[in-house]
C-alpha cells in the first residue's frame, strides 16, 4: 500500500514539474503576458501593402493610452513613455493622450467604442494606439515595438484614428498613485 501512495505521489510532483517547465517557457517565449500587437492595416485592411510616402511637413503623431490608473501595467507603460518623453530624439514626434477608463464611464465607453470601430477586442489595460497599431498590454518586451510605431506613424503621417470616433474626459496619468511600484 505504502508503495502505492508512493508511487502516486511520485507521478504528481514529476507532473508537476513539467508543468512548471512548461509554464515558464511560455513565459519566457512571451506567449501568456505579452498582449495582442496587431496594426489596424491587419484589423481592417484598408491599408495598402505598400509603404506610404510622406513629402509635406510632418506633424508630432498622437499616442492614445486607455488606462487604469491603480493598474500596475498602465503605471509601467507611463514610466517608459515618460523616458521617451525626456529623449530629444524622438520626443518631438508625438504627442500622449491619455483617457483613465477604470474610474470615468465615458472614457472606459470611449474605449470600448475605439474597439468596436477598429473591430479589436479590448482584453483590458493599458490598450493604445500607434499610428496604425494597436496595442494591449505592456512589459518591458515591448519598447522597441513601440518606439519602431512611433517612428513609422510619424514617417508616415498616420491618420489619426481615434479622434473621429470620439473624445473623452483627457486626464494626464498621474504616476503619485502608483510610487511603490518598483520598475521590471
Amino acid at each position: 500500500m505504502k508503495n502505492k501512495f508512493f508511487m502516486a505521489y511520485a507521478i504528481l510532483i514529476f507532473t508537476c514539474l513539467v508543468l512548471s517547465v512548461i509554464l515558464a517557457f511560455m513565459v519566457y517565449k512571451d506567449y501568456i503576458f505579452k498582449s495582442d500587437t496587431t496594426t489596424i492595416s491587419e484589423v481592417t485592411k484598408k491599408t495598402s501593402k505598400k509603404q506610404k510616402k510622406f513629402t509635406g511637413e510632418r506633424k508630432p503623431i498622437n499616442i492614445y493610452v486607455f488606462y487604469g490608473e491603480e493598474c500596475a501595467y498602465c503605471y509601467r507603460l507611463h514610466l517608459y513613455l515618460a523616458t521617451l518623453e525626456k529623449d530629444s530624439s524622438i520626443n518631438y514626434k508625438f504627442n500622449i493622450i491619455d483617457y483613465e477608463v477604470w474610474h470615468d464611464s465615458e472614457n472606459n465607453a470611449l474605449m470600448k467604442k475605439v474597439g468596436q470601430e477598429l473591430n479589436y477586442n479590448i482584453t483590458g489595460v493599458p490598450f493604445y494606439i500607434i499610428g496604425e497599431e494597436i496595442m494591449g498590454g505592456y512589459s518591458s518586451l515591448y519598447n522597441e515595438d513601440i518606439v519602431n510605431a512611433i517612428n513609422k506613424a510619424y514617417e508616415e503621417q498616420s491618420d489619426d484614428l481615434v479622434a473621429p470616433v470620439g473624445v473623452g474626459n483627457i486626464k494626464k496619468f498621474n504616476s503619485s498613485s502608483l510610487e511603490t511600484i518598483e520598475e521590471e
